[in-house]
C-alpha cells in the first residue's frame, strides 16, 4: 500500500528508494531571493502594481479579493498557483466549499498576460499572485512589505476534499488557527498580526450562518448582543447561497488599518476566532496592543505575510511538487551507474517484506535486509566517485522513503499454508513484536549508512483491497475486520518506534506517515474524490471484487481507470495515489508527522 509514484526531487526508496534533493533555475537558483528576476525581468513588480491599480479603479474591492485569493492557495498545498488551475474529469481546489466566494482569478491571468508581453516564460503565476496580494495591502494603506520571488507553478492540483481539510473552517477558533499560522513557522504574535487581515473586505453570509444559527459550533459567547442581532438580520435563513449576501468586516473595509482590533475589543467580531483573540491569554496582549498601535501592527504583519507567502514554495527545478524529471530508477538496471546513482535510486521489489521469508511463494524477491545491502553497495560506488565527505553530505540532504510491512501480513502471517506453516500458531501480537524488533534494527542499519530524513509509511488498510475481499466472501460489501485489526496493531507499534529513532538517533528527521489514514478516508468518502468505485479492480478477471488473479494480458480493463481507488488485486490507481502523494507532500500532522514531506525537505 505505498506510493507506486515518487514525486520528488535525491529519493532512495526502499520499499526503499532514496532522492537526492536540489534547486536550481530561473535567475535565482533553488531559493526565493529579492532579486530573482534582476536579470531575466527587472520590471515584473511595476507591471503587476500599475495593472491591479488599473483594476482596482473599476472594482476598489480588488485588494481584499487578492488577499483572499492568496491566503487560499498558500493554505493547501503552499503558494503555488494551484487555486487557479481548473480541470475537466474531476472536482479542483476551487470546488472546495471554503473556497466559497473566492473571486478575482480572472485578475492573476490578466496581469499575467501583461507581464507575458514584456517578459515571456519569465515569471510565473505564483509570484505573480504574491505580488498582487502585497501590492493590494499597500494600495488599500497598508505597509509596503518586500517579498522574496521565485516560486514555481505547480501543474498538479488538489482534490476539493484535500482543500476542504486544509482550509481554515468558518467556525474556527484560536486553537485551530494558532495550529494552522504555527505550521508556517509564525511565531503568537505574528498569527495575530496576520489575522488583521480581516480588515479588509466582506464575510459571505454562507461562511457566517453556522456561527450564528448554530452557536455549538462556531459562535463565541462573547460577542455583542446588538452585533448577533444585526448579523441575523443580514444573513437569514435561506441567503446562504448567493455571493451577494454578506456583511462587511469593518466600517473601513477598504482600508487596511487596525480597526479589525479595535472591534474585536469591542466584541463585533464576525467570526468566531475574531471573538476570542481578545479573551485568550495568548493572543490577547497582542490584540490590544495592535489596536493602540497601528505602525506596530503593520510591522509585524509584514513579518507574517513573507512567512506566509514563502511557506511550503516550489523552487528552482521543482515545478510538479518536488519533481523529478522521471521515475527514480531501479538498482537492477543495467543503466543505474555513476552519475545516474547521484539522483537517486530505487530499491523496490514486489512481494518483499520486513521478514526473510515474506513472500517466498513468489520466489525472487528482494527484502528490505537486502534492499539495505544494495543501498551500501550504492553508497560505496558514490563514495567512490566524489569521495567521502561529499557522500555524507549529499546523504544528509536526500530523501528516503521506505513503505514496508503489508507483504509480511499479506504474504506471510495471513497465507501460512502458502508460506510458512509454523506462523498459523502464533498469535498477532507475538508476530507484531517481532516485524517492530526487526525493522527497529533495519531503520537503524539505514541510518547508519548515511540516512537522515527518512519518511517511514505504516501499513494501510489492507482489510479493504480487493485481494483480500474475495478471499473472504463472509465480510460482504464491508472491509475484511482481521487484515485492518493486524494493520492498526503493527502502525500503533510503528508510530512509538518512529518516535523512538528521532529522539535516539542523532540529527535524524524521521517521519511517521499515515497512509492507513489517508487511504481509509478515500474508501470512506470516495465519491467525494471524484471517484465511482471504491472496492473493486480496475485490471480483473476474476472474484466478485477482481481480486483473485493478479492483472495480466488476459484481464479485462476498466474504461476509466481515474475512476477506481484500486487498479489490481493489491494496489491503489495512479490517481489516488496522486491523493495519498499530496496529503503526505502537504498535510497536517494527522496524516504525517512530525512534519510534512515539504517542510522536511526544506529543514
Amino acid at each position: 500500500m505505498g506510493l507506486s509514484r515518487t514525486m520528488f526531487g535525491v529519493i532512495f526508496v526502499f520499499a526503499l528508494w532514496f532522492e537526492v534533493l536540489e534547486g536550481g533555475g530561473g535567475g535565482g537558483g533553488g531559493v526565493l531571493s529579492y532579486d530573482f528576476y534582476e536579470r531575466t525581468c527587472p520590471q515584473v513588480e511595476d507591471i503587476v502594481r500599475a495593472g491591479l491599480k488599473s483594476v482596482s479603479l473599476s472594482d476598489p474591492t480588488t485588494p481584499a479579493a487578492m488577499l483572499r485569493l492568496m491566503f487560499h492557495d498558500c493554505q493547501v498545498q503552499g503558494c503555488d498557483a494551484s487555486i487557479l488551475i481548473d480541470t475537466v474529469t474531476m472536482p479542483s481546489e476551487m470546488d472546495s466549499t471554503k473556497n466559497f466566494g473566492i473571486r478575482k482569478r480572472e485578475t492573476i491571468t490578466l496581469l499575467k498576460s501583461m507581464v507575458e508581453a514584456v517578459c515571456p516564460r519569465q515569471v510565473s503565476c505564483a509570484d505573480i499572485l504574491i505580488l498582487a496580494a502585497r501590492d493590494a495591502v499597500a494600495m488599500s494603506g497598508g505597509p509596503q512589505i518586500q517579498v522574496p520571488l521565485g516560486r514555481r507553478d505547480s501543474i498538479s492540483f488538489p482534490s476539493y476534499s484535500l482543500a476542504d481539510s486544509l482550509l481554515p473552517a468558518a467556525g474556527l477558533g484560536v486553537d485551530g488557527m494558532l495550529r494552522i499560522f504555527g505550521s508556517k513557522g509564525m511565531s503568537i504574535e505574528e498569527s495575530v498580526a496576520i489575522m488583521g487581515a480581516h480588515t479588509l473586505g466582506i464575510s459571505h453570509c454562507f461562511n457566517i450562518f453556522t456561527c450564528l444559527q448554530a452557536p455549538q459550533q462556531g459562535k463565541a459567547e462573547c460577542m455583542e448582543p446588538g452585533l448577533e442581532m444585526l448579523l441575523k438580520l443580514s444573513c437569514p435563513l435561506g441567503s446562504l447561497t448567493p455571493n451577494s449576501s454578506f456583511v462587511v468586516n469593518d466600517p473601513t473595509s477598504l482600508t487596511f488599518d487596525n480597526q479589525y482590533y479595535l472591534n474585536a475589543m469591542r466584541g463585533r467580531g464576525i467570526l468566531r476566532v475574531d471573538a476570542e483573540l481578545p479573551l485568550d491569554p495568548r493572543t490577547g496582549p497582542f490584540v490590544r496592543r495592535f489596536g493602540e498601535n497601528q505602525e506596530d501592527f503593520f510591522r509585524v504583519f509584514s513579518s507574517g505575510f513573507v512567512k506566509l507567502a514563502s511557506s511550503g514554495v516550489l523552487t528552482g527545478d521543482q515545478g510538479q511538487e518536488i519533481g523529478l524529471e522521471d521515475f527514480t530508477p531501479p538498482y537492477m538496471a543495467p543503466t543505474t551507474t555513476g552519475n545516474v546513482t547521484l539522483k537517486g535510486v530505487n530499491y523496490a521489489s514486489g512481494a518483499g517484506g520486513i521478514c526473510n521469508e515474506t513472500g517466498i511463494i513468489f520466489g525472487g524477491r528482494f527484502n528490505m535486509d537486502e534492499q539495505i545491502d544494495y543501498f551500501a553497495n550504492t553508497r560505496q560506488d558514490i563514495i567512490s566517485s566524489i569521495g567521502g565527505r561529499a557522500t555524507r553530505r549529499l546523504l544528509r540532504t536526500a530523501l528516503f522513503s521506505v513503505t514496508m510491512g503489508s507483504n509480511d501480513f499479506i504474504n506471510n502471517y495471513l497465507t501460512p499454508v502458502l508460506s510458512i506453516p509454523e506462523q498459523r500458531t502464533v498469535p498477532p501480537e507475538k508476530f507484531v513484536g517481532f516485524l517492530i524488533a526487526r525493522f527497529r534494527s533495519q531503520l537503524t542499519r539505514l541510518y547508519k549508512l548515511g540516512a537522515r530524513k527518512i519518511v517511514v509509511s505504516n501499513v494501510g488498510p489492507i482489510g479493504c483491497i480487493p485481494s483480500q475481499r474475495d478471499l473472504n466472501p463472509s465480510a460482504g460489501e464491508n472491509c475484511v475486520a482481521l487484515p485492518n485489526h493486524l494493520a492498526r496493531l503493527f502502525n500503533g507499534r510503528l508510530k512509538n518506534l518512529v518516535r523512538e529513532l528521532r529522539k535516539n538517533l542523532k540529527r535524524s528527521k524521521f517521519l511517521y506517515a499515515d497512509v492507513y489514514r489517508i487511504v481509509d478516508d478515500i474508501i470512506q468518502n470516495y465519491e467525494s474524490y471524484g471517484f465511482q468505485n471504491s472496492n473493486t479492480s480496475c485490471c480483473k478477471i476474476a472474484g466478485q471484487f477482481g481480486g483473485l488473479i493478479p492483472c495480466g494480458p488476459p484481464s479485462n480493463i476498466c474504461s476509466d481507470r481515474s475512476k477506481y481507488v484500486f487498479w489490481d488485486p493489491y494496489h491503489p490507481t495512479d490517481a489516488a495515489n496522486i491523493i495519498i502523494a499530496m496529503r503526505l507532500m502537504h498535510g497536517g500532522s494527522d496524516d504525517i508527522s512530525p512534519m510534512n514531506i515539504r517542510q522536511l525537505v526544506q529543514s
